[in-house]
Formats: structure tokens, C-alpha cells, sequence
């Protein structure tokens, strides 16, 4: 019974997609992303300043945070005494956690990226919020309250689905593009057993939603996530991700149409194919500061997973330069 309750869900969520999918399916789309940001008190009027720029141009559908909205400083590592520091010691120790932040910084990020802003817009999880803090149920009670659901303050004009098990994940269709998140952040693995669950249902998520009949009518899928699946930080399992990995990869061959996998974490610009499944192209996002705007990201009417993804890092335009202001009385 559970099995056939299963595939009504199923119809009844890809009839909705082909709607959707249907729909100005041989259209560009244009949207844009940004991640990791803003950190420090001058990166954030120049945050402020990219979403009133977004909204002043209106060329883009929606937005997407790709995780780790601020950042706290590392926990202080006590001090083991002259005897303990070895290599090979230091080489086993996990990561040491972030301090906590406050609430109140949950809260400010919210209100950047709400206020004066009509763009729907939706957040991924990142480590900076969750999993590197010292206390991570607490932050995690903080994202649901603020970030949770977040493109329901626009009321956007097209349906998000979420995954039944794991809510924060979510999909649309846009203009014959499918558009998948996921709760993949990079940083240090707080609780093995909560990494071992929730990779797989990562997965599991994409591949449903690439098998289904509806996907026919899609061009191009993007999925958004916050961690870079290659870093590996000392003292961390070389198959941290493996088991998001494989599975992810195998769907995307199977699908065989371009594939974007869009992320931030590294917080410097990579844009590679870094898998032998050559459908999928890999962009990690510029750290958002006051040097590196808004990505804007082009998905043409038809191309391969080279062609078919273009890039607008504006770091040319004038119109996206961020001018620190002048403090008052500085000068002569």
C-alpha cells in the first residue's frame, strides 16, 4: 500500500511538472546566485547595494543564497602542552567548531535580503549556520525560524516542492529548467550518523525527480548546494561525500541532458568539469563581498552542458561597483 500511495504522489507531482515544464520551455532564464556572505560589516551595505541593483534591473527570475549567510570565528583550541603537539596528532583531530553567533545575526541576513526586495529568493543550508557551530541544534533552530520557506515572503508565481523527508530540500520548473536544493554544506561533520542519513536523501531527491516522465519536457536541470564535495579538511574521511557522490552522479548520467551543479564554500571562482559524466558542469561562486557582486546565470534555449550555462560575474560593469563610503571627517 505504502508503495502505491508512493506513485500517486509521484503522478500527481510530475503532472504539475509538465504544466510547468510545458510552459515557455524553449525560453532563456535568467537568475542569479550568491553565497558565502556577507562576512564582515563593510561586506554588508555592499550586499544591501547588490539586491537593490537586482531589483532596479529586474532581468533576473529569482535568486538564490548558496549558504553561509555570516561567519564566526573559530573556537580557540586549548592548549595540549609541548607533549601533544605532534603532526601525526594534528593531522587526526577533527575541526574545531565556530563560535556561536546570535540570534539577532540569523535575523539581520533575513531582513538584507527581504527588505526593498521583490525577487523571490531561496537559501540553502551552509556550514557557517549549522554544522561547524559549537552548538548545532541551536543554529539549526535558528535557520528553520528564519530561513526556512524563505521564497513564501514573495509569493512567487510558479510552485516550489519540497522533499516529504527532508523539507529544506527543495525543486521547481522554470521556463523548462529544473531547479533542485539540497542540505549539502561543506565544513566539519558534527554527527557521523546525521551525515549518513541525510547525503543519501540528497541524492535520493535529485534522482527522483530526474526520473520522472514529466522531466521529458526539461532542458536543463541546476542543482544549488552550499559545499564544495572536493574539500577534505584534516582529520576528515576521504569519502566524506562518497555517499551523496555516487548516486548523484549516476542520475545525472542516466538523464544525460546538461547539468549545472552550482555551489559556494571555496569562496574564489571555479568553473570546470571535474567528473567523467560530461553532462555536468561545476561553478563554485565568488565569495559575496564588496568586491564580487551577484552572480547572474544564463540558461540558453538549447547547447551542452559547455554552451548551454553562461556567467555574468559583473565585475566589469559599472553599475554593480560597490563605492565603500567615505568616513566622515577622514580627511583633509
Amino acid at each position: 500500500m505504502l508503495i502505491l500511495v508512493h506513485d500517486k504522489h509521484l503522478w500527481a507531482a510530475s503532472l504539475g511538472w509538465l504544466g510547468l515544464a510545458a510552459a515557455a520551455a524553449g525560453e532563456p532564464m535568467m537568475f542569479s546566485a550568491m553565497g558565502c556572505g556577507p562576512y564582515t560589516p563593510p561586506d554588508k551595505p555592499a550586499a544591501a547595494f547588490y539586491v537593490r541593483q537586482e531589483n532596479r534591473e529586474r532581468r533576473s527570475e529569482f535568486m538564490v543564497h548558496l549558504g553561509d549567510v555570516f561567519r564566526t570565528p573559530t573556537v580557540k583550541k586549548p592548549d595540549a602542552g609541548a607533549a601533544g603537539s605532534t603532526k601525526q596528532a594534528a593531522a587526526d583531530e577533527q575541526p574545531l567548531p565556530c563560535q556561536m553567533p546570535t540570534e539577532e545575526e540569523y535575523h539581520q541576513t533575513a531582513d538584507l535580503l527581504t527588505q526593498g526586495n521583490t525577487i523571490p529568493t531561496w537559501i540553502v543550508v551552509g556550514d557557517n549556520e549549522w554544522n561547524d557551530l559549537e552548538d548545532p541544534a541551536q543554529g539549526w533552530t535558528w535557520w528553520q525560524k528564519y530561513y526556512a520557506n524563505f521564497e513564501e515572503r514573495f509569493h512567487p508565481a510558479w510552485k516550489t516542492e519540497r522533499q516529504p523527508e527532508r523539507p529544506e530540500n527543495f525543486a521547481f520548473v522554470r521556463k523548462g529548467v529544473a531547479f533542485i536544493g539540497i542540505n549539502l554544506p561543506g565544513g566539519r561533520v558534527h554527527d557521523a550518523a546525521e551525515w549518513a542519513l541525510r547525503l543519501p536523501q540528497d541524492a535520493a531527491w535529485i534522482k527522483e525527480l530526474l526520473t520522472r516522465p514529466s522531466m521529458s519536457n526539461v532542458r536543463a536541470a541546476v542543482i544549488v548546494c552550499q559545499a564544495n564535495p572536493f574539500v577534505i579538511r584534516p582529520g576528515e574521511p576521504n569519502d566524506k561525500f562518497r555517499s551523496f557522490l555516487v548516486p548523484f552522479r549516476q542520475a545525472a548520467a542516466g538523464w544525460k541532458k546538461p547539468l549545472l551543479f552550482l555551489h559556494s564554500d571555496g569562496h574564489v571562482w571555479v568553473d570546470d568539469q571535474p567528473w567523467p559524466e560530461k553532462n555536468i558542469r561545476r561553478i563554485q561562486v565568488d565569495k559575496w563581498d564588496t568586491k564580487f557582486p551577484t552572480l547572474q546565470v544564463t540558461v540558453a534555449d538549447d547547447g551542452d552542458a559547455r554552451t548551454i550555462f553562461t556567467f555574468n560575474r559583473r565585475l566589469t560593469d559599472p553599475q554593480w561597483k560597490f563605492q565603500t563610503p567615505k568616513a566622515a571627517g577622514g580627511g583633509r
